[in-house]
């Protein structure tokens, strides 16, 4: 029997799977049934974000048809040339693991710098600094007791659901951190301030500037908090492709502290590149919510650390906040995050069946639209391309998939034709909410960038306006910008590092294998005042069963003394 024909008709892998798989058969002059299984199953498992294959997982789903049992089918791929030790293209673990050979690799380093940080000794504040600068009631006794315990060592993740504070409280760290230097080495340490993204780099410093006022502390330690934030792959100096980067270990960052925030977006080949370019004496502070969505790479190392950090590896490293403070009087939206988080379906009906605010609707194409015309029919007559935008952070309709009729493509080709007629369909119009798709770092433009298109004084041109820091705006000729789509709409992966006042999430007519826990979480908490999903009960109720856990061996990794 042909394994992968049979792995193709049952939707289990793809064309390109096998493609692959026969490709690399070829190549090792060997089509055993066992081989080309492995292969396009490392293929697919690639494609979806794993960093590998675990081969005991997949037994019972495919040894069926090629009569063999786990224990030979593991002896065959592991004496196999395809993972042969002196360059095979994969990896096999002592836990029967799978890895193409550069996600081992990248995997190695990772574990191993993590555990360096996370054993590497440093001196933290004093707890008098920390009591002054996390003040009661908002700050208890244990939560300080935790940060103080954390910057003992060179490696801090602070992990929080939606208005937990986990910036606010970043920054209360790197105060406490640049009094201690101030106090010890008489000087200020040198601070970094980054994000995955160009639009998750500024709510940062927009947090840190919120903060920053709040601060009991003298006007030498607030100088010294960066007014600037930028993107890891800016900041690494990223050169071809975003996979070659100026900054390494032979060029490391000068910065002492290193906080990267969003850290659940980050991949593992990106945090690789990141840990290579740290100096030997700096602490970094990676902080983000481990339930959202990973990254669309494979890996999903803030998830990794998180477990290992339950199990026992280097647990002191970990802040965890449980107590909100984006919203304000009832948490409907907690509540619902909550309920979608646990998996627990019945919650999450019971709290739209009680509250205005969130609100489960049919997905009508049309009603969708409609909403979203409403939301967006004042855009032009707003003076200036900043007051355009404010209407964009106020609502957004957010897109399990990019393609259908419930996709965001289509979503927004619908909204344009409401808002501006048939012939705004992809065209440079004034109005036109853009998000780009693609790094362009002479611009300073990153994906997930979003901006608008408008008619700027006094020539009358059209101009691609972004925000900057502070009250400043960055302003472009569209035909100079990098690829970018409409933004009425977007992918719910998109709308990573965002917020908004209120958001209609979209999914499609039935089940998907794009549909999970995670992905509603992430839209969900995306809203600070109002949520609207579009969605029959049997979809929602499927996609709120599915969880998605990547597979890696970070965790066991991180474990390891060697």
């Amino acid at each position: 029997m042909n394994v992968l024909d049979e792995l193709r008709s049952n939707g289990m892998v793809s064309a390109l799977d096998e493609s692959f798989a026969r490709t690399l058969a070829r190549l090792a002059n060997d089509d055993r049934q066992e081989i080309l299984a492995a292969a396009a199953l490392v293929s697919k498992s690639v494609f979806e974000g794993h960093v590998c294959v675990d081969l005991d997982w997949w037994a019972e789903h495919v040894l069926m048809w090629f009569g063999s049992s786990t224990e030979a089918w593991k002896t065959t791929v592991r004496t196999s040339a395809l993972v042969a030790q002196d360059g095979g293209p994969f990896v096999m673990d002592s836990h029967d693991r799978i890895y193409p050979r550069r996600f081992w690799d990248d995997q190695c380093v990772v574990a191993d710098s993590l555990r360096r940080l996370g054993r590497s000794p440093c001196e933290p504040p004093s707890i008098e600094t920390v009591t002054r600068l996390l003040p009661e009631p908002r700050y208890e006794t244990a939560l300080r007791n935790a940060v103080v315990r954390a910057l003992e060592r060179a490696l801090c993740v602070v992990v929080g659901g939606p208005g937990t504070g986990k910036t606010s409280l970043v920054v209360r760290l790197i105060a406490a951190l640049i009094e201690h230097d101030r106090a010890t080495r008489d000087r200020s340490a040198s601070v970094l301030l980054l994000a995955p993204t160009g639009k998750a780099a500024l709510r940062l410093l927009e947090s840190v500037h919120a903060t920053k006022r709040e601060l009991e502390c003298d006007q030498a330690t607030r100088d010294a908090i960066p007014e600037h934030a930028t993107t890891v792959h800016r900041a690494l100096g990223s050169i071809r492709s975003g996979r070659t980067f100026r900054h390494g270990a032979d060029n490391p960052l000068t910065a002492d502290i290193v906080v990267v925030d969003e850290a659940s977006m980050l991949d593992l080949s990106l945090v690789r590149s990141l840990l290579d370019a740290l100096r030997p004496s700096a602490r970094l502070i990676l902080l983000g919510d481990r339930h959202q969505l990973a990254s669309v790479e494979p890996g999903s190392v803030l998830a990794d650390l998180c477990d290992a950090a339950e199990r026992g590896t280097f647990p002191h490293c970990l802040v965890e906040l449980v107590r909100t403070h984006r919203y304000a009087g009832e948490s409907d939206i907690a509540e619902l995050a909550e309920g979608i988080r646990a998996g627990d379906v019945a919650a999450v009906l019971t709290v739209f069946d009680r509250n205005e605010r969130v609100v489960l609707a049919s997905p009508e194409r049309a009603r969708i639209i409609a909403l979203a015309r409403d939301a967006f029919s004042g855009l032009r007559n707003l003076d200036s391309a900043m007051l355009r935008l404010r209407p964009l952070e106020h609502f957004r309709v957010l897109c399990a998939h990019r393609e259908g009729r419930f996709g965001s493509s289509g979503i927004n080709a619908g909204i344009e034709r409401a808002l501006f007629g048939p012939m705004a369909a992809g065209q440079s119009y004034d109005g036109r909410p853009i998000v780009i798709t693609t790094n362009d770092h002479e611009l300073g433009l990153f994906n997930g960038d979003t901006g608008v298109i408008a008619l700027e004084r006094p020539d009358r041109a059209l101009r691609a306006v972004f925000p900057g820091t502070g009250e400043i705006m960055r302003s472009f000729a569209p035909a100079s910008l990098p690829a970018h789509e409409t933004a009425f709409a977007m992918t719910v992966h998109k709308s990573q590092g965002s917020e908004f006042d209120e958001v209609a999430i979209v999914l499609p007519e039935r089940v998907s294998a794009v549909l999970t826990r995670e992905l509603l979480y992430t839209a969900v908490t995306r809203a600070r005042a109002g949520v609207r999903v579009f969605a029959s009960r049997h979809v929602l109720s499927e996609t709120i069963r599915k969880q998605v856990r990547r597979s890696s061996g970070l965790v066991e990794a991180l474990a390891s003394d060697e």
